[in-house]
């Protein structure tokens, strides 16, 4: 299922047949330069923005506006380094790939499912359980973790 974005990472067919048949994640970075909030209008983004898999973890460095029904005690919205709880990825229509994946911080769970184009644009869908889901657009910018 992931062999589309392992041979647009430039991976070896050998390593995306293990990875396809073992549903490892595998690393990458998305740098993100539009927000898409669900009840604001979109902004353009300065950069440094990202999501990045690697290792079974996610670092996410995003910011956020939205309507939150139950807010933290800890204070650092979308900036956190959290182990994967779970990861899949499936090939899409048109060369697509989706890859979904969840993490916890604290009480809240975030459930992220990416669309990556074949040009190495991507489409973030980010839905916390405490708060409205936002997307972001951004692209594909390392591979080599």
């Amino acid at each position: 299922p992931i062999i589309m974005l392992l041979s647009w990472l430039g991976i070896s067919d050998v390593a995306a047949q293990q990875a396809e048949q073992t549903e490892e994640p595998i690393a990458f970075k998305v740098g993100v330069w539009e927000m898409l909030p669900l009840r604001y209008q979109s902004r353009m983004l300065s950069s440094g923005y990202s999501v990045d898999v690697h290792n079974d973890s996610v670092f996410c460095y995003l910011p956020y506006m939205g309507q939150v029904q139950a807010p933290e005690f800890d204070n650092s919205g979308l900036n956190f380094e959290r182990p994967l709880l779970a990861f899949k990825s499936a090939k899409g229509k048109k060369g697509k790939t989706n890859i979904a994946f969840v993490c916890r911080k604290n009480m809240v769970t975030y459930q992220f499912n990416l669309t990556v184009y074949p040009n190495g644009r991507c489409s973030i869908r980010l839905t916390p359980s405490n708060a409205d889901s936002i997307g972001y657009e951004g692209e594909l910018v390392d591979t080599t973790m």
